[in-house]
C-alpha cells in the first residue's frame, strides 16, 4: 500500500487491522499511519551514494530512529 497521497481519516477508513489479520501488507510512507503497529517490521532503503544503497531491517517493538 501506497499512502503518499493519504491523510489522517483517509487512512483510517482503509482499515488495514483486517488486512494485516490473515496476512501480511507492506506499507510506504508508513508515516501517515495514525497508529503505528507495535508488530511491524520497519525496512528502510537509504542512499548510500552513487549507486549504493543502505538496508536497515528493524524488528517489532524495537525503537524506530
Amino acid at each position: 500500500m501506497d499512502l503518499y497521497r493519504l491523510a489522517g481519516a483517509e487512512v483510517s477508513d482503509l482499515e488495514l487491522d483486517a488486512l494485516t489479520a490473515d496476512g501480511i501488507v507492506a506499507i510506504e510512507w508508513a508515516d501517515r499511519l495514525p497508529t503505528p503497529d507495535a508488530r511491524a517490521i520497519v525496512v528502510r532503503i537509504e542512499d548510500a551514494g552513487e549507486d549504493e544503497r543502505r538496508v536497515r531491517v528493524d524488528r517489532p517493538g524495537a525503537p524506530l530512529a
